[in-house]
Protein backbone atom coordinates (compact mmCIF):
# COMPACT_ATOMS: atom_id res chain seq x y z
CA UNK A 1 0.00 0.00 0.00
CA UNK A 2 2.78 2.44 0.88
CA UNK A 3 4.46 1.81 -2.48
CA UNK A 4 1.26 2.80 -4.33
CA UNK A 5 0.80 5.93 -2.20
CA UNK A 6 4.45 6.89 -2.68
CA UNK A 7 4.15 6.49 -6.46
CA UNK A 8 1.06 8.70 -6.53
CA UNK A 9 2.67 11.37 -4.36
CA UNK A 10 5.72 11.47 -6.62
CA UNK A 11 4.03 11.40 -10.03
CA UNK A 12 4.29 15.16 -10.57
CA UNK A 13 7.88 15.39 -9.33
CA UNK A 14 8.93 12.46 -11.53
CA UNK A 15 7.51 14.19 -14.59
CA UNK A 16 9.17 17.48 -13.66
CA UNK A 17 12.48 15.70 -13.18
CA UNK A 18 12.35 14.21 -16.66
CA UNK A 19 11.87 17.73 -18.02
CA UNK A 20 14.50 19.39 -15.79
CA UNK A 21 17.17 16.71 -15.84
CA UNK A 22 19.07 18.51 -18.59
CA UNK A 23 19.60 21.42 -16.16
CA UNK A 24 20.82 19.12 -13.38
CA UNK A 25 23.81 17.58 -15.10
CA UNK A 26 26.43 15.97 -12.88
CA UNK A 27 30.11 16.82 -12.95
CA UNK A 28 32.73 14.16 -12.28
CA UNK A 29 32.79 14.69 -8.49
CA UNK A 30 28.98 14.61 -8.35
CA UNK A 31 28.89 11.44 -10.44
CA UNK A 32 31.30 9.77 -8.05
CA UNK A 33 29.22 10.79 -5.05
CA UNK A 34 26.00 9.46 -6.59
CA UNK A 35 27.74 6.20 -7.50
CA UNK A 36 29.00 5.77 -3.93
CA UNK A 37 25.56 6.56 -2.54
CA UNK A 38 23.93 3.96 -4.79
CA UNK A 39 26.53 1.37 -3.81
CA UNK A 40 27.14 2.09 -0.12
CA UNK A 41 24.61 4.72 0.96
CA UNK A 42 27.54 6.94 1.98
CA UNK A 43 29.99 9.36 0.39
CA UNK A 44 32.54 11.61 2.12
CA UNK A 45 34.31 14.48 0.36
CA UNK A 46 35.88 17.77 1.37
CA UNK A 47 33.99 21.02 0.93
CA UNK A 48 36.66 22.37 -1.43
CA UNK A 49 36.33 19.35 -3.71
CA UNK A 50 32.63 19.90 -4.33
CA UNK A 51 32.70 23.70 -4.06
CA UNK A 52 36.00 24.90 -5.57
CA UNK A 53 34.59 28.42 -6.03
CA UNK A 54 33.24 28.87 -2.49
CA UNK A 55 35.12 29.76 0.68
CA UNK A 56 34.73 27.41 3.66
CA UNK A 57 35.61 30.30 5.99
CA UNK A 58 32.33 32.03 5.09
CA UNK A 59 30.54 29.13 6.75
CA UNK A 60 32.84 28.45 9.68
CA UNK A 61 32.96 32.14 10.61
CA UNK A 62 29.17 32.40 10.46
CA UNK A 63 28.87 29.38 12.78
CA UNK A 64 31.47 30.82 15.18
CA UNK A 65 29.51 34.10 15.32
CA UNK A 66 26.34 32.18 16.21
CA UNK A 67 28.22 30.23 18.86
CA UNK A 68 29.19 33.54 20.52
CA UNK A 69 25.60 34.73 20.82
CA UNK A 70 24.56 34.99 24.50
CA UNK A 71 21.48 32.76 24.15
CA UNK A 72 23.54 29.98 22.60
CA UNK A 73 26.32 30.37 25.15
CA UNK A 74 23.72 30.16 27.92
CA UNK A 75 22.19 27.02 26.44
CA UNK A 76 25.60 25.32 26.08
CA UNK A 77 26.44 26.25 29.69
CA UNK A 78 23.15 24.84 30.98
CA UNK A 79 23.72 21.52 29.22
CA UNK A 80 27.31 21.28 30.45
CA UNK A 81 26.16 21.93 34.02
CA UNK A 82 23.39 19.34 33.82
CA UNK A 83 20.61 21.90 34.12
CA UNK A 84 18.57 20.39 31.33
CA UNK A 85 16.39 17.33 31.72
CA UNK A 86 17.49 14.08 30.06
CA UNK A 87 13.77 13.43 29.49
CA UNK A 88 13.67 16.38 27.08
CA UNK A 89 14.03 15.21 23.48
CA UNK A 90 17.63 15.70 22.34
CA UNK A 91 18.37 17.86 25.39
CA UNK A 92 22.05 17.79 24.40
CA UNK A 93 21.49 19.68 21.14
CA UNK A 94 21.60 23.45 20.62
CA UNK A 95 19.84 24.75 17.50
CA UNK A 96 22.03 27.78 16.82
CA UNK A 97 19.28 29.60 14.89
CA UNK A 98 16.49 28.53 17.23
CA UNK A 99 13.89 25.91 16.37
CA UNK A 100 12.49 25.84 13.83
CA UNK A 101 15.16 28.04 12.25
CA UNK A 102 14.34 30.86 9.85
CA UNK A 103 16.61 31.47 6.85
CA UNK A 104 16.83 34.37 4.46
CA UNK A 105 16.60 33.32 0.83
CA UNK A 106 20.08 34.77 0.40
CA UNK A 107 21.63 33.03 3.41
CA UNK A 108 24.84 31.18 2.50
CA UNK A 109 23.69 27.98 4.18
CA UNK A 110 20.36 27.91 2.35
CA UNK A 111 22.13 28.71 -0.92
CA UNK A 112 24.48 25.79 -0.25
CA UNK A 113 21.51 23.45 0.23
CA UNK A 114 19.88 24.62 -3.00
CA UNK A 115 23.10 24.85 -4.99
CA UNK A 116 23.37 22.91 -8.22
CA UNK A 117 26.37 21.06 -6.75
CA UNK A 118 24.28 19.48 -3.99
CA UNK A 119 20.78 19.68 -5.44
CA UNK A 120 21.69 17.75 -8.60
CA UNK A 121 23.16 14.98 -6.43
CA UNK A 122 20.00 14.78 -4.32
CA UNK A 123 17.71 14.63 -7.36
CA UNK A 124 19.88 12.05 -9.13
CA UNK A 125 20.06 9.82 -6.07
CA UNK A 126 16.37 10.10 -5.23
CA UNK A 127 15.45 9.76 -8.91
CA UNK A 128 13.02 12.67 -8.84
CA UNK A 129 12.83 16.35 -8.04
CA UNK A 130 13.38 16.46 -4.31
CA UNK A 131 12.09 18.38 -1.33
CA UNK A 132 14.46 20.20 1.02
CA UNK A 133 12.71 19.21 4.25
CA UNK A 134 15.21 20.34 6.88
CA UNK A 135 17.98 22.93 7.17
CA UNK A 136 19.67 23.54 10.50
CA UNK A 137 22.84 24.47 12.36
CA UNK A 138 23.65 22.23 15.30
CA UNK A 139 25.91 22.32 18.29
CA UNK A 140 26.13 18.99 20.11
CA UNK A 141 27.27 19.47 23.70
CA UNK A 142 29.33 16.79 25.50
CA UNK A 143 27.30 14.72 27.94
CA UNK A 144 28.04 11.71 30.09
CA UNK A 145 25.83 8.66 30.45
CA UNK A 146 24.30 6.36 27.84
CA UNK A 147 23.64 7.34 24.25
CA UNK A 148 20.06 8.46 23.69
CA UNK A 149 17.65 9.02 20.80
CA UNK A 150 19.50 9.40 17.48
CA UNK A 151 22.83 8.70 19.22
CA UNK A 152 21.76 5.04 19.11
CA UNK A 153 21.76 2.77 16.06
CA UNK A 154 18.63 3.29 13.96
CA UNK A 155 17.16 3.77 10.50
CA UNK A 156 15.23 6.94 9.69
CA UNK A 157 11.58 6.16 8.84
CA UNK A 158 10.58 9.16 6.72
CA UNK A 159 10.90 7.83 3.15
CA UNK A 160 12.28 4.91 1.15
CA UNK A 161 15.32 7.02 0.29
CA UNK A 162 16.56 9.92 2.40
CA UNK A 163 19.63 11.98 1.63
CA UNK A 164 21.26 13.88 4.47
CA UNK A 165 24.15 16.31 4.22
CA UNK A 166 26.43 17.05 7.16
CA UNK A 167 29.08 19.75 6.88
CA UNK A 168 31.56 19.71 9.76
CA UNK A 169 32.22 23.31 10.80
CA UNK A 170 34.83 22.31 13.36
CA UNK A 171 37.18 19.35 13.45
CA UNK A 172 35.41 16.13 14.50
CA UNK A 173 37.34 13.41 16.29
CA UNK A 174 36.45 10.43 18.48
CA UNK A 175 35.83 12.75 21.44
CA UNK A 176 33.24 15.05 19.93
CA UNK A 177 30.83 12.70 18.31
CA UNK A 178 31.59 11.47 14.79
CA UNK A 179 28.75 10.04 12.74
CA UNK A 180 28.81 6.22 12.55
CA UNK A 181 27.40 4.52 9.45
CA UNK A 182 27.28 0.94 8.16
CA UNK A 183 27.63 0.95 4.36
CA UNK A 184 25.26 -1.10 2.21
CA UNK A 185 22.51 -1.11 4.86
CA UNK A 186 20.44 1.54 3.02
CA UNK A 187 17.23 0.44 1.30
CA UNK A 188 18.33 -1.45 -1.79
CA UNK A 189 21.72 -2.21 -0.25
CA UNK A 190 23.12 -5.67 0.43
CA UNK A 191 22.27 -5.53 4.14
CA UNK A 192 19.00 -3.62 3.96
CA UNK A 193 17.02 -6.51 5.48
CA UNK A 194 19.01 -6.44 8.72
CA UNK A 195 16.78 -4.55 11.17
CA UNK A 196 14.64 -3.58 8.21
CA UNK A 197 13.31 -0.02 8.02
CA UNK A 198 9.87 0.55 9.48
CA UNK A 199 7.81 3.50 8.27
CA UNK A 200 6.66 6.26 10.64
CA UNK A 201 8.77 5.12 13.61
CA UNK A 202 12.42 4.15 14.11
CA UNK A 203 13.61 0.99 15.80
CA UNK A 204 16.77 1.04 17.92
CA UNK A 205 18.74 -2.21 18.01
CA UNK A 206 21.25 -2.36 20.84
CA UNK A 207 25.00 -2.03 20.36
CA UNK A 208 25.52 -5.70 21.21
CA UNK A 209 22.93 -6.78 18.64
CA UNK A 210 24.54 -4.69 15.91
CA UNK A 211 28.01 -5.97 16.88
CA UNK A 212 26.78 -9.53 16.38
CA UNK A 213 25.71 -8.76 12.80
CA UNK A 214 28.49 -6.40 11.70
CA UNK A 215 32.22 -6.36 12.38
CA UNK A 216 34.10 -3.27 13.57
CA UNK A 217 35.65 -3.03 10.11
CA UNK A 218 32.20 -2.63 8.55
CA UNK A 219 31.35 0.38 10.71
CA UNK A 220 32.54 3.69 9.26
CA UNK A 221 33.42 6.20 11.98
CA UNK A 222 33.45 9.51 10.14
CA UNK A 223 35.97 11.80 11.74
CA UNK A 224 37.43 14.71 9.81
CA UNK A 225 38.69 18.25 9.71
CA UNK A 226 36.40 21.23 9.39
CA UNK A 227 35.08 21.15 5.82
CA UNK A 228 34.42 17.42 5.82
CA UNK A 229 31.20 16.93 3.87
CA UNK A 230 29.20 13.75 4.53
CA UNK A 231 26.32 12.68 2.30
CA UNK A 232 24.44 9.58 3.34
CA UNK A 233 21.15 7.76 2.98
CA UNK A 234 19.84 7.50 6.52
CA UNK A 235 17.52 4.63 5.74
CA UNK A 236 20.83 2.84 6.38
CA UNK A 237 21.92 1.93 9.90
CA UNK A 238 23.62 4.89 11.53
CA UNK A 239 23.98 6.70 14.80
CA UNK A 240 24.62 10.35 15.47
CA UNK A 241 27.54 11.64 17.40
CA UNK A 242 27.68 11.43 21.20
CA UNK A 243 30.32 13.99 22.20
CA UNK A 244 32.08 13.31 25.49
CA UNK A 245 34.91 15.88 25.47
CA UNK A 246 34.26 18.75 23.08
CA UNK A 247 31.52 20.49 21.12
CA UNK A 248 30.48 19.27 17.70
CA UNK A 249 29.33 22.07 15.37
CA UNK A 250 27.85 21.25 11.98
CA UNK A 251 25.42 22.25 9.27
CA UNK A 252 22.72 19.79 8.35
CA UNK A 253 20.21 19.54 5.49
CA UNK A 254 17.79 16.78 4.49
CA UNK A 255 16.28 15.81 1.13
CA UNK A 256 13.40 13.42 0.50
CA UNK A 257 10.90 12.76 -2.24
CA UNK A 258 7.51 14.43 -1.97
CA UNK A 259 6.29 11.29 -0.19
CA UNK A 260 8.55 12.10 2.76
CA UNK A 261 7.16 15.58 3.35
CA UNK A 262 4.19 14.49 5.46
CA UNK A 263 6.49 12.70 7.91
CA UNK A 264 8.84 15.68 8.25
CA UNK A 265 6.41 18.54 8.66
CA UNK A 266 7.83 22.06 8.41
CA UNK A 267 11.21 22.17 10.16
CA UNK A 268 12.41 25.54 8.92
CA UNK A 269 11.01 28.70 7.38
CA UNK A 270 12.13 31.24 4.80
CA UNK A 271 11.93 35.00 5.09
CA UNK A 272 12.28 37.73 2.49
CA UNK A 273 12.47 37.17 -1.23
CA UNK A 274 15.19 35.65 -3.43
CA UNK A 275 17.56 38.05 -5.18
CA UNK A 276 17.14 36.14 -8.44
CA UNK A 277 14.56 33.93 -10.07
CA UNK A 278 14.51 30.40 -8.73
CA UNK A 279 14.84 27.44 -11.08
CA UNK A 280 12.00 24.93 -11.37
CA UNK A 281 13.99 22.47 -9.24
CA UNK A 282 14.69 25.08 -6.55
CA UNK A 283 11.05 26.15 -6.45
CA UNK A 284 9.98 22.53 -6.07
CA UNK A 285 12.55 21.92 -3.31
CA UNK A 286 10.94 24.54 -1.06
CA UNK A 287 7.41 24.35 -2.46
CA UNK A 288 6.13 22.27 0.46
CA UNK A 289 6.71 25.29 2.73
CA UNK A 290 4.11 27.25 0.77
CA UNK A 291 1.74 24.28 0.92
CA UNK A 292 2.21 24.08 4.68
CA UNK A 293 1.57 27.80 5.11
CA UNK A 294 -1.59 27.51 2.99
CA UNK A 295 -2.85 24.62 5.11
CA UNK A 296 -2.13 26.52 8.32
CA UNK A 297 -3.90 29.64 7.01
CA UNK A 298 -6.97 27.63 6.00
CA UNK A 299 -7.04 25.92 9.38
CA UNK A 300 -7.05 29.28 11.14
CA UNK A 301 -10.03 30.61 9.17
Amino acid sequence: MYGVCRWNLNRASNKLYRNEKVHLRLGSVQQRIVSELLSDGLSVVHFNELFPNKSLSDFTEAADALMREPRNQARVKAIREGKTSPSDFKFYLVHLLGYPPAFSFNDNFLQLSLSQEVHAIACAYLGTLCRLVQVDLWCNVPTQGPSLYSQRWHRDPDDKRILKLFLYLRDVNEGNGPLNYIPKTQNGGRFSSTYRQTMHTSIYPGDAEVAERFSKEQVKVITGRAGTLVLCDTTGLHRGGHPTHDLRVLFHSVYTTNAGVSFNGTRYSLVGTPNQQLTVAEEYAIGHLNQSRSRNNNESL
